[in-house]
């Protein structure tokens, strides 16, 4: 999941690969919690990413 995150040409390669795999895909998630299905989990830690970036000044 961290390459999907922290390498942006690698993004689509790694949400598809989590997407066919379907791993973790009907676990339940607590509220306020994170999925551990990669697609879920590849967007909220480039959601996170932008959002400390744009906090710290930083670009994305």
């Amino acid at each position: 999941m961290n390459i999907g995150i922290h390498y942006p040409q690698f993004t689509e390669r790694c949400i598809t690969l989590g997407e066919t795999l379907g791993v973790y895909r009907d676990w339940k998630v607590a509220k306020g919690c994170t999925s551990a299905y990669s697609p879920n989990r590849i967007a909220a830690g480039i959601k996170k990413k932008s959002v400390l970036s744009q906090e710290q000044g930083c670009p994305a």
